[in-house]
C-alpha cells in the first residue's frame, strides 16, 4: 500500500452551474502536506553554500557569513554532507562535499575563514560549481545549494531567464534558495533562481541578521516532505482554462497544462487557481468537468508518486451560488496578481496608480460575502499587508526606501495571508534545532521582558521567551498591538549571541529607538525604549 506525503482535492468555487449555459467559475486544487514518518526517517541533507566573495563583500559581510556557516556545520546531523563554492569573476570549490565528522567540520570553517574578496561577479560560475560537486542523488538524501550575493551579476549569464533555465536543469534533484545581502543584490534575479529551483529567497538587509537569515533558510529544507512536485489540468470537451490565476511556471503538454510547484513544507498548503469557461450539458446531473494529477517524491525518496482527482460539477436548472471560503483563495489569487501589477507600476515611479490598483482589489475583498475584517483568516490578514503596501506607495518613497520596500515585499505569500517567509514557523525537529541552535550560540539569553504603554490601555509586561518574536498589528504576530500606527508585521527582536537584537521590518511608519529612527538592526540594553507611533516599549532585562 502506498503511503502519500500530499493530499489533492479539486473544487469549483460555486456549488454547481446552470443547464446547458456558459459558466464563467474559478477551479480551486488544494495540495495538503500530511506528513510522513517520524523525525529519525527525515532524509540526509547535501549541502553546498555558493559564496558571493566579490569585492564588494569586503569586510563585515564576509566576516558575518564566515560566521553563519561556521555555526551551521556544528549544528548539522553527522549524517549530513556539507561543500562549500565561492564565486567571483570565477568560481572554486572551497571544501568539497563530505559527511561532516568532526575533522571535516574544522576543516570547512578554517577554509571558509580563508576566504578573500576580489573581482566581480558571476552567479552562472558560482551555480555551475555548485552543482558539478553534487553526485547523482541517492535514495534518503535531498541536495540543496544555497546561494549567497550582494550585487548584481555581471559576468557570464546575467538575465533572469538564463540563470533560471541553469538552475531549472538542476531539478527536480536539487533544491535551490537565494540570499540577497545587503541593499545593491538584484532581488528580481535572486527571486527568480529560488523560484526555478523551488527553494526560497530572502534578503539579509545588514551583517547582524546574516545568522537568523542562513539558519532560517538551511532549517527550512528540514520542513520539506515532497520535491519534484507537478500538477496537471486535464480539462474535458466543454471546459477551456481561461486563465491561472496562481502565481506558479506553467508548460502545455500532451496530458494537459502542467504546473511545477514548490517543494512541499509541513503544515502549509499550496493553491492553484484558474478561470475555467464551463458549457454546461443540456441534461441535469453529475458532470466530470475534468482532471488533475499530482506527480511528487516524498523527501529523500527517488521514486516519483502520483495521485489525481477529479471536479465533479452539479448541473441543475438554477444558476451556482459562490461558496465565500473557496472564493477567498481566488481572491487571494487575484490580490497576487494585484501586487504584481502595482509593483511594475511603481518600478516606473508611478506610486499613486500603483496605490489605486491595490486600493481596488482592498475594496473588492472588503465587499465579499462572509469577509470579516480582523478574524486571523488569510483574506483577512491578506487585506492588512495589502493596506500597508497601498500606503507605502501613497507615500511616494524616495529610490531607497522603494528598493528596501521592494525586496521585503518580494517575500510575501498572500496565499497564506500575506505571511512573509521569516514569519513561518519552522515546524520539524530538525528545522527547529538548526534555527534555534544558531541564534543560541554564543551564550544564553537574558531573561528580558518588553514594559508595552498603549494609549487608553493598561501597561503590560510581556515575556521575551524565544528566540524569535514579532511585534504588529495582526493575530499572526506574537505580540499584537492593534493600533493604526503599527504596521501588520511592525518589527522583530531575536536573539542572538546572548544578546536581543531589534529589526525593524520595514515598516509604514518606522520604529524608534531611544528617540531615533531605527534603520539598522540594534541590540537592546537595559532600558532603552521602542516607540511606535503613542505607544511605548521599554525594554528591561532581570
Amino acid at each position: 500500500m502506498t503511503t502519500h506525503a500530499l493530499k489533492l482535492n479539486a473544487h469549483l468555487d460555486v456549488d454547481g452551474i446552470e443547464i446547458a449555459k456558459e459558466t464563467s467559475a474559478h477551479l480551486v486544487v488544494r495540495i495538503d502536506p500530511v506528513g510522513v514518518g517520524v523525525e529519525a526517517d527525515r532524509p540526509a541533507l547535501s549541502v553546498i553554500f555558493a559564496l558571493d566573495v566579490s569585492g564588494s563583500m569586503s569586510g563585515p559581510p564576509l566576516e558575518h557569513v564566515v560566521q553563519a556557516v561556521g555555526k551551521l556545520v556544528e549544528l548539522l546531523d553527522p549524517a549530513d554532507r556539507v561543500g562549500v563554492v565561492a564565486f567571483s569573476d570565477g568560481a572554486a570549490e572551497v571544501c568539497p562535499l563530505h559527511a561532516l565528522d568532526a575533522e571535516t567540520r574544522q576543516l570547512i570553517k578554517r577554509r571558509v575563514r580563508r576566504l578573500e574578496t576580489q573581482g566581480c561577479t558571476s552567479i552562472e560560475a558560482g551555480l555551475r560549481a555548485a552543482a558539478g560537486m553534487l553526485p547523482r542523488r541517492a535514495e534518503g538524501e535531498r541536495q540543496i545549494v544555497l546561494l549567497l550575493s550582494d550585487g548584481a551579476p555581471n559576468v557570464g549569464i546575467s538575465d533572469i531567464d538564463g540563470l533560471a533555465g541553469l538552475v531549472a536543469a538542476m531539478r527536480p534533484d536539487v533544491t535551490v534558495s537565494t540570499l540577497g545581502f545587503g541593499p545593491h543584490h538584484n532581488e528580481d534575479i535572486l527571486a527568480a533562481i529560488a523560484a526555478a529551483g523551488a527553494g526560497q529567497y530572502a534578503t539579509i538587509a545588514a551583517p547582524l541578521e546574516c545568522d537568523y537569515e542562513f539558519a532560517r533558510a538551511l532549517g527550512a529544507q528540514g520542513d520539506v516532505v515532497a520535491d519534484g512536485i507537478e500538477l496537471t489540468i486535464k480539462p474535458e470537451d466543454g471546459v477551456e482554462i481561461d486563465a491561472l490565476l496562481s502565481h506558479q511556471r506553467t508548460r502545455i503538454t500532451a496530458g494537459g497544462l502542467l504546473v511545477s510547484l514548490p517543494d512541499a513544507m509541513e503544515g502549509r498548503p499550496q493553491f492553484v487557481v484558474a478561470r475555467l469557461t464551463l458549457k454546461a450539458p443540456r441534461a441535469a446531473g453529475p458532470w466530470e468537468a475534468l482532471e488533475v494529477g499530482l506527480s511528487y517524491r516524498i523527501a529523500g525518496q527517488r521514486r516519483a508518486l502520483s495521485t489525481e482527482a477529479r471536479l465533479v460539477v452539479p448541473v441543475r436548472h438554477q444558476p451556482g451560488r459562490l461558496i465565500p471560503e473557496r472564493h477567498g483563495r481566488v481572491l487571494l489569487a487575484e490580490a497576487e496578481r494585484a501586487r504584481q501589477e502595482a509593483r511594475a507600476l511603481a518600478d516606473r515611479g508611478h506610486f499613486d496608480g500603483a496605490a489605486a490598483v491595490l486600493r481596488k482589489i482592498i475594496a473588492r475583498i472588503e465587499a465579499a460575502e462572509g469577509f470579516r475584517a480582523g478574524d486571523g483568516s488569510d483574506l483577512s490578514e491578506a487585506v492588512e499587508q495589502l493596506i500597508d503596501e497601498a500606503m507605502a506607495y501613497e507615500r511616494r518613497p524616495s529610490q531607497e526606501e522603494y528598493k528596501d520596500f521592494r525586496r521585503v515585499s518580494l517575500g510575501v505569500d498572500m496565499q497564506s495571508g500575506g505571511l512573509h517567509g521569516s514569519d513561518r514557523a519552522l515546524t520539524s525537529a530538525k528545522g527547529q534545532a538548526i534555527h534555534v541552535g544558531t541564534m543560541m550560540a554564543g551564550g544564553a539569553l537574558p531573561v528580558a521582558f518588553l514594559l508595552v504603554r498603549v494609549p487608553g490601555a493598561p501597561e503590560r509586561l510581556v515575556a521575551l521567551d524565544g528566540p524569535e518574536i514579532s511585534i504588529g498589528r495582526t493575530p499572526h504576530n506574537d505580540v499584537v498591538i492593534p493600533q493604526v500606527s503599527f504596521s501588520k508585521r511592525q518589527l522583530r527582536i531575536i536573539g542572538h549571541g546572548g544578546r536581543y537584537i531589534l529589526t525593524d521590518l520595514k515598516s509604514t511608519n518606522g520604529t524608534a529607538l531611544n528617540g531615533q529612527r531605527l534603520s539598522a538592526p540594534a541590540i537592546l540594553t537595559h532600558g532603552d525604549l521602542i516607540q511606535v507611533g503613542d505607544t511605548a516599549m521599554e525594554y528591561r532585562e532581570r
